[in-house]
This record gives structure tokens, sequence and C-alpha cells, in this order.
């Protein structure tokens, strides 16, 4: 009777909450997962981090997981991968890791960003064809022109300029012949053909790409080498041959007359751009204040009598690029700007970088032990001279720290004070930071503001672009970007832009409101310069909604 009871009331013979003799215990079951890392965060661009990956389970054990076991995801990839619980920083920016493991998964955000002693380098190339061998006077040439085009810029910048990977240009040989660079996509071409031998790309963090390309494309075509920008420069054939001295250079309109010295001069040109620098104003559309004998427009063919304008000085003083290699010169003038630099507390600030300019006028100091800076001008520049904070070797990533004014560091050049020398030497300037210089540099800078139509309505859904970076405003008309070292570092100044969805136009934010012509927008953009404190009161206007603006074609 007792076992037909435990039968029946079992249906196993065992009663309810007993177990059998012998049976084995049931494992725990995992009912979370957590995801730590040892490591630093925020992670630095081309380190690695490891991430530890915990099972909590249902008896509150907690079991390692083995990191190859699991499922990896970054939200992502261009600014981390992740491989078996491996992180590799790639770009500047933010990602979150996902792991996942039987059936549970658990996030972790990373930040990459870029050291604080990082510095860019140019690394250039001379990349032949495969059937086009070395030749030893085309090396020597690139050489020439890469020492030339450093020493210039030393001279011109007072000492700063730009460090080269390599005192003597890499040699690639491409693995396909000259025919299939010369015809149709030869940009595109070369850069997959030096791929083996050099991971050249446009926008590479710390790397400014300048190739010296042994091709020479069809004419009657469109030709795309002879050109730089976002970080990347490649050049034909013809550029060798002047710099090999050739005789008897033909090009598609007849020979080719350029001087040596023009092609360090192009290369310094091509060099900026690769920087940042645009041509000076009213020169892509050939207007009559276009200044032409500046290197930045065409004076680089009079290279080295040619020159950078004050404002193109003091955009290339705030890239990674540019650092002090040697002896500055005298700095001759007749009246000084004076001041001291120093951090919260009000101790001094030794190595800290501060430039005077004006419209006709560009110079800079550096600060003693004392934080003691002294900057001579002319008697015959009166000024007024924006006055900019540049972190120099102190950080070496970010550079620009601000223009000095009257509540400190600003972003805005109309809030910036305005010193004048005309009267003799102003009062010294008293500048304050209000964090270290790498500190303020590993900022992810803000630049935010609101999108507003007729009656000061907020527009709500359109894209507001800086650079290659956007991002749609909310039901209030605002918006908000954050900027990361590394990406911007080559543009300083760009112009704010919108693309309306419903027809996909692009409007550009002007000095006196917006245009859609864009080489005009590009002459009138009202341009923002960011640094570490950001810009977070930008107002753009648009003179109708969006749906009569796609309406108007």
């Amino acid at each position: 009777m007792p076992l037909g009871l435990l039968a029946g009331c079992g249906g196993d013979g065992t009663t309810s909450g007993a177990t059998t003799p012998g049976a084995p215990t049931p494992s725990p079951s995992i009912t979370s997962l957590e995801l730590t890392s040892s490591d630093e965060f925020p992670i630095l661009l081309g380190e690695t981090a490891a991430l530890q990956l915990t099972a909590v389970r249902s008896d509150n054990s907690r079991l390692p997981v083995d990191g190859a076991l699991a499922t990896w995801r970054s939200s992502n990839r261009r600014a981390a991968t992740i491989s078996a619980g491996v992180v590799t920083a790639v770009e500047p920016g933010n990602s979150e890791i996902t792991a996942g493991y039987q059936g549970a998964s658990a996030e972790i955000p990373v930040p990459v960003r870029i050291s604080p002693t990082a510095r860019g380098k140019v690394r250039v190339l001379y990349a032949a064809p495969a059937d086009r061998p070395f030749r030893a006077d085309y090396s020597s040439g690139i050489a020439w022109a890469m020492t030339e085009a450093q020493t210039w810029y030393r001279r011109q910048l007072r000492g700063l300029t730009f460090e080269l990977h390599d005192g003597s240009p890499e040699f690639c040989q491409m693995p396909e012949d000259s025919d299939h660079y010369a015809t149709g996509d030869a940009w595109d071409k070369v850069v997959e053909g030096v791929q083996d031998c050099a991971p050249v790309a446009l926008h590479t963090p710390g790397i400014s790409w300048y190739v010296f390309a042994d091709v020479q494309e069809r004419c009657g075509e469109d030709h795309e080498l002879g050109k730089g920008g976002n970080g990347a420069a490649i050049v034909p054939r013809h550029d060798l041959e002047v710099l090999a001295r050739s005789a008897g250079i033909q090009g598609c309109k007849g020979p080719v007359t350029r001087s040596r010295a023009s092609i360090a001069g192009g290369f310094a040109h091509e060099l900026a751009h690769n920087f940042g620098l645009p041509h000076p104003p009213g020169c892509d559309d050939g207007h009559a204040h276009c200044d032409l004998d500046a290197v930045m427009s065409l004076g680089y063919f009079e290279y080295p009598d040619t020159y950078l304008r004050p404002g193109e000085k003091e955009f290339l003083m705030r890239s990674r690029f540019l650092r002090s290699t040697g002896p500055r010169g005298a700095s001759s003038g007749e009246f000084a700007i004076e001041g001291v630099v120093r951090d919260a507390s009000g101790a001094p600030l030794h190595g800290i970088r501060v430039s005077i300019m004006s419209d006709t006028y560009w110079n800079w100091e550096e600060t003693g032990v004392t934080g003691a800076f002294s900057i001579r001008a002319p008697d015959r520049e009166s000024g007024p001279f924006l006055v900019s904070v540049h972190a120099g070797d102190t950080a070496a990533d970010c550079n620009w720290l601000g223009y000095h004014g009257p509540d400190g560091l600003l972003a805005l050049r109309r809030d910036a004070t305005l010193v004048s020398v005309a009267a003799g030497d102003p009062e010294p300037i008293e500048v304050t930071l209000p964090m270290a210089p790498d500190e303020l540099c590993n900022l992810d800078r803000t630049l935010s503001g609101v999108v507003v139509g007729p009656g000061d309505r907020p527009v709500e859904g359109v894209r507001v672009w800086f650079h290659r970076f956007g991002i749609s405003t909310d039901r209030d008309g605002s918006w908000s970007h954050r900027l990361f070292e590394g990406w911007w570092s080559h543009h300083l100044h760009r112009p704010l832009s919108i693309t309306l969805p419903q027809c996909d136009k692009e409007i550009f934010f002007t000095t006196d409101g917006s245009s859609e012509d864009r080489h005009w927008a590009f002459e009138l953009a009202r341009r923002f310069e960011v640094a570490p404190a950001g810009i977070t009161d930008i107002r753009m206007q648009l003179r109708a909604t969006p749906e009569q603006l796609c309406r108007e074609g």
C-alpha cells in the first residue's frame, strides 16, 4: 500500500520535493552577465583593453566566462572593434560593447581618445606601377622637396614646422602596370595600389599622407591627381620629372615649364590643404580680392617668394601636425603685448604658447618658467590683435585652447578681448586656465544650438552638419554635436549646413543668413572654431519652412 500511494501521488514513486537517491543535482541557471575591465577608460587610439565577462547564476554564484565562447558586438566599429573580449581602439569616438552568452547579455561603454601627447606626422610615399622601376633621381628629388618645404614652413611660422615620419620617401611598388592607373579613377586606384605598403586614406588620425605617384593620366580624361585635402594628397609623374630635372617634359597641353622650386612650393600648398587650409577668399571664384601671391593661391609658382597669410599662420599653429623643431629667429618690434598664464590654483604655467593676430600681422611666444610671455609687434602694426592661447608641447594633441576674453578662454572670436598697441604697450594680460592643458584637451567639444523658421518657430527633423558630423534636430529645434579630437583637428574652421529630409536640399549658414550656393556660402560662411569649452548658443534661422524651401526647387 505505501508503494502504491507513492506511485499515485508522485507518478514516479517519489514524493513532492524529494530527490531520487543517486540522481544528479540540477546545475544553477545563468540569470545575468556582468561585463567589466581592469583597464582604465577611455582607451587611447591604437591601444587595446581586455574585458572580463562573468555569469551570475540562480544560486548567486559567479562564474568567469571564456571570451571566446561569448558573442560580441560593437555599436560603433569606427571607434572600437571587439574580438573574444579584447577591444581595439580604432578612431576617436564612443562605442558600446555588448557581450552575449547562453541567452543573457551585458553592455559596457567604451570611449576612445587620442593620447594627450600624440603628435601628427607627415608620411611621404614614392609609388610606382609594376612596370616602372625605382629611380634614384626621383627619390632624391622628393627628399629635397620635403626638406625645402619643411624649412620654408619653419621660416614662415617662426620655428614651427611639420615632422616627417621618415626623412626619405617610402618607396612602394604597386601591383598593376601603368595603364591601369592612367585610365579613370586614378586617385582610388593609386590609393588601392599602395595599401600593401601603407594604409593611405583620407582623415587618418595622426597621419598626413603625401604620395608622389609615377603615374601620368591619359589626356582627354578628367585628371584626379595633383590635389590634396582631408589628410591626403597625390601628385602625378610630371612633378617627379621636374624634381629629377628631366628634359623635354610634355604635358597634355604642351611642354611643362614649371621650376623645380615650384614643386617644393606645390608640396607646401597641398600639405597645407591636408592640414585643413582652404584657398584664400575669392580665389575659387576668380574674384578680384583673391590674394594671388599667397602660397594657398598661385604663389607657390613663385616659391620661395611667397607667404602664408596671418590667419593661415594662426590656423596652422592650432594643428597637431606643427611643432617647434628649430631656431625661431629674432622677434623684432617696437611694442610688446605681455602677460602671464596660470592654472586654476594661480601657479604659473611653463610652455604655453600665446599668439597675436591682426589682419596683417602674426607672431607668438612661449611662456617661461614664471608663466610670463612678451610678444613684440612692429611700430607700424597698431592692431587690434586677437590673443590666442595654445597648449604647445604641454598637451600635444589639441593645441588651441581658446581666445583670451574678459571672463577667461572663449571659442567665439566676436566675444574675445581685442588688444591695441596704438598708444604704446598695453596693460599686461592675465590668462587663467580652468584646468590642466591635457585635461582641457581630453574634453569632448560640444557644438550645439537651435534651428528656427519664420516666427521663430522651432524646426524639427532637419539635419545639422559640421564637417562630416550630422545630427537631427529635436521637437524644440535643438541639436548638439560632440566632436572628438582627431576627426576635426584638420578642420578648425568649417561652415555649418542644414539638409532638409523632405528634398535633400543643403543650406549653408552664413554671416548674413543662409545660402544654397555652395561656393558663395563657403565665401560668406560663418565659421566656428571649436575650443575645448565648445560653443552652445548657435541660432540658425531658416527664411521659410522646410516644405516651402523644397517647393522652391
